[in-house]
């Protein structure tokens, strides 16, 4: 999956720029801190995503019905059978009307890449692996960060900063956050929902599904492993 070509998710980005600093020998904070200020709303939110929406889904509507263009999407032609796709997207993962024909879009233009898929099931490996790729890059800020058991292998300067970073995400809502998606998410229910709406494959698609959700929910506990051991925990955090 060529997850830079997935413009529908933000901070696709982000966990280049983090394994980079590993390996970097000249460390540049300032660009890291603007980085890191763009992604935090979707590090708060993790595995979460932006809700449906009546306005997105009016304009989605006018889009099929009337033609009206959508900023972003002026050269999109909406068939009756991509706004469909769109809505089931949007319906099945609680997901904003307009970010679903992003997605879809997405992997509409990828499609070729995958010629044994059709454009809904490759937006259904685009949506988890947008997903894995963000807690791949919490776990990374986890792993960077200095505190009280190991000693990041990165420059002092990127430690000091990932610290001070994670422990506020962490208090302003991740470790709950966190928590409440390892207790809600479950496997044989996300696949009996994309069975009921037609948007498993076969056994490779199938597969696939399987391993990014399991990895996406073993890397959260990870997090919250991690952080525990690195940053210790408060007596709030104890007893939730």
């Amino acid at each position: 999956m060529d997850e830079e070509e997935s413009p529908w998710s933000p901070n696709m980005e982000l966990l280049s720029v983090l394994e980079n600093i590993f390996t970097s020998k000249i460390p540049n904070v300032a660009f890291l801190k603007r980085i890191l200020r763009a992604a935090k709303p979707n590090l708060l939110n993790v595995f979460k995503n932006p809700p449906k929406n009546v306005k997105s889904r009016e304009e989605i509507i006018k889009l099929l019905v009337n033609g009206n263009p959508i900023q972003k999407f002026e050269m999109l032609t909406l068939t009756k059978d991509m706004a469909e796709e769109v809505l089931i997207l949007s319906n099945m993962y609680d997901l904003d009307e307009l970010k679903s024909l992003e997605l879809l879009n997405t992997a509409q233009n990828q499609n070729p890449k995958y010629p044994n898929l059709c454009r809904g099931l490759v937006a259904v490996l685009l949506y988890y692996n947008a997903h894995h790729r963000l807690v791949s890059s919490l776990r990374l800020l986890i792993e960077g960060s200095i505190g009280r058991t190991w000693i990041p292998r990165i420059d002092p300067a990127y430690a000091q900063y990932l610290g001070k970073f994670v422990d506020k995400l962490m208090n302003d809502g991740l470790f709950i956050n966190i928590l409440v998606v390892l207790e809600n998410k479950d496997l044989s229910k996300e696949i009996e929902l994309l069975r009921k709406n037609k948007a498993i494959g076969g056994p490779k698609h199938h597969q696939s599904v399987v391993s990014l959700f399991t990895d996406i929910c073993t890397m959260l506990a990870e997090c919250v492993f991690y952080y525990s051991i690195q940053f210790g925990l408060s007596k709030e955090q104890l007893i939730m």
